[in-house]
């Protein structure tokens, strides 16, 4: 028999610390952990119809929501990899920032993608499912029939596993 774990929450006080701590951010990470908290209100029962024919290989401009330290957060591109439902597995892709590429990265040219302004890295061991509503728009597409995009499924899966 399962335990259910009881939580008593004292509201006040944890609203009193989420403004201490929206204080002491960086205004760069305060900016966007509003606009994620913003975007978590707005869209979380309200996905935009406008939305719903992304596709696999589309390049979406996704809200990644909270990140502990590590980890992929906030607003970033990501590329489709599947679709199940209403879920979608993403592969984070962030401005490139090194020329030595690691085995948890995939490099995708700009001259490749009309929507990336810089070369670029999908970041394999941050790829996730997330919800249809986190993605904001589709700025672009992979062809998910070419050899870039089956280069990166096939370092996902390998990563994976």
């Amino acid at each position: 028999m399962s335990k259910m774990i009881v939580y008593n929450i004292d509201k006040k006080w944890i609203l009193d610390k989420q403004d201490s701590f929206i204080e002491s951010m960086h205004s760069v990470e305060r900016d966007s952990y509003l606009l994620s908290l913003y975007n978590y209100m707005y869209r979380k029962d309200n996905f935009p119809r406008h939305l719903s024919n992304i596709r696999v290989g589309d390049i979406c401009y996704c809200d990644f929501g909270d990140a502990y330290q590590y980890e992929i957060g906030y607003q970033h591109l990501g590329v489709v990899i599947s679709i199940v439902k209403q879920k979608l597995f993403v592969v984070p892709i962030i401005s490139e920032k090194h020329e030595k590429i690691l085995y948890t990265q995939y490099r995708l040219s700009k001259d490749s993608y009309s929507c990336l302004k810089n070369d670029s890295i999908a970041l394999l061991n941050d790829s996730k499912w997330i919800s249809k509503s986190r993605v904001i728009r589709i700025v672009g597409k992979m062809n998910a029939y070419g050899n870039d995009f089956k280069q990166l499924k096939y370092k996902v899966i390998e990563f994976i596993l």
